[in-house]
């Protein structure tokens, strides 16, 4: 949707895209730590691809050892580095995955893999392939599953 009249100078373009439209969604990020777009066909298609990029940013991601040291001020989905067994977040086993990536909530973490002699999922267990919104915590046992989330203020 058009946000600058077409005479107004010192805009590229009528909408919002590339940086333009990543500083907006920053400063409204930093503002509030919500961001919310009332339509989809308000952000161009490209733009919209790079996207979960910019929503990382103040994330830092370092490799060593094997493992990844991860510090990120908001939940991320880390794009799944390679193939690999059982996924382990500070050491502990971490259900939060889908094909897509990993699901890390916001803090300081490491994850790291496992091998496992099945490395094809078991089918009959829980784990959580998406997200909306902020993850505060997971865990697992054998007995239960434990799922903390941030959720907005009125929403259930």
């Amino acid at each position: 949707m058009p946000v600058h009249p077409k005479d107004q100078k010192g805009f590229a373009s009528e909408q919002p895209t590339g940086t333009e439209l990543f500083q907006q969604f920053s400063f409204a990020d930093n503002a509030c730590g919500r961001v919310c777009f009332y339509a989809e066909s308000s952000v161009y298609q490209h733009d919209w691809e790079v996207f979960p990029y910019v929503m990382a940013s103040g994330s830092s991601l370092i490799k060593e050892k094997g493992q990844w040291r991860i510090q990120t001020p908001h939940t991320i989905i880390m794009r799944n580095p390679g193939k690999h067994g059982i996924i382990f977040l500070d050491n502990k086993p971490w259900p939060c995955y889908s094909s897509e990536g990993i699901i890390i909530p916001k803090g300081e973490h490491v994850l790291s893999f496992g091998v496992s002699e099945n490395v094809s999922e078991d089918k009959n267990s829980l784990r959580l392939a998406g997200i909306s919104d902020e993850l505060i915590s997971c865990t697992q046992s054998a007995q239960e599953w434990s799922l903390v989330i941030n959720l907005l203020p009125g929403v259930l």
